[in-house]
């Protein structure tokens, strides 16, 4: 009689998902060893690199958006919406190279978009006009000018601040608002936050997220921008701690909605442009506007 080999104690989730979940791991945390000081020096050094940078994360996320939109049948008119895209980082990141009366045309060009979108979609016989219009526009309002805004706050024209140091801050705090909640959400997470968006997050995890943010913005913001009242570096906290949750979460939204679990794999471990950034294109415009409300008393 031959005896069969016994089999190997097995791990309660089974080797494999254990050999994969280590591998998913291990990508995550070499391609974010090798990403995050690259755009850090991005965003410090400034210039035509954070200009390249923006506008290759305008062009790649907004593609992505438009990904998902076609997924549910729109049509986006793609090109228009690389061009806008473009425009807005050029014109935020060379206004005062380009001049106030270049920069005022380019900026008074923009309302035209909406009607250049409905004028190309009337060549198109075929799919749903309305969908195809309303897909193009909403993916540059949303991707579009988040990223301009990008640039707009390293630039940070009026504002007596260095500009490397303030965005730097602000993504430093959305960073450790995912991480806090992620794992005070693991620890102690009993309450549903969004369950029919996100099944995972917890209200405990987003309050200490939130906290951290805020905590993080002081700290850093104090340091190496001695020069802003702390009030205004506990307001950007807190819009980083509070809007970038709500990015991940409408982000999480369009994909749920599209039946797509990654908006792309540029990004291996990680997913797509729009999944890292999709934080940081709602918390920035905000933060944006209200530096411009209350620039005169920074």
């Amino acid at each position: 009689m031959i005896q069969q080999p016994s089999t190997p104690t097995r791990w309660p989730w089974g080797p494999t998902a254990f050999e994969q979940r280590v591998g998913n791991n291990l990508t995550r945390i070499v391609v974010a060893v090798v990403a995050i000081p690259l755009v850090l020096g991005a965003v410090w050094l400034g210039g035509h690199l954070f200009a390249l940078l923006a506008a290759a994360i305008s062009v790649g996320a907004l593609l992505e958006f438009y990904r998902l939109a076609e997924a549910k049948g729109a049509r986006p008119v793609r090109l228009l919406g690389i061009l806008v895209s473009l425009l807005l980082v050029v014109l935020a990141a060379y206004s005062e190279q380009l001049g106030p009366a270049a920069s005022r045309s380019l900026l008074l060009a923009l309302p035209l978009v909406a009607t250049v979108t409905m004028t190309v979609r009337l060549f198109r016989a075929e799919g749903s006009a309305l969908l195809d219009v309303s897909a193009t526009l909403a993916g540059m309002l949303y991707v579009s000018v988040g990223a301009a805004a990008l640039v707009a706050l390293r630039n940070a024209p009026g504002i007596p601040v260095q500009g490397a140091y303030l965005l730097g801050c602000v993504m430093t705090s959305i960073w450790i608002c995912d991480s806090a909640a992620y794992f005070v959400g693991r620890a102690f997470g009993q309450h549903k936050l969004f369950e029919r968006v996100s099944p995972k997050k917890s209200w405990e995890g987003a309050v200490a997220g939130a906290v951290a943010a805020v905590g993080a913005m002081i700290g850093l913001g104090g340091w190496a921008m001695p020069s802003m009242p702390i009030v205004h570096l506990a307001v950007i906290g807190g819009i980083a701690g509070v809007m970038g949750q709500i990015g991940d979460l409408a982000e999480s939204h369009l994909k749920r909605d599209a039946g797509i679990k990654d908006s792309s794999q540029i990004l291996p471990g990680h997913g797509g442009l729009l999944d890292r950034f999709d934080s940081l294109l709602f918390v920035a415009p905000i933060v944006w506007v209200y530096l411009a409300i209350v620039a005169l008393a920074v």
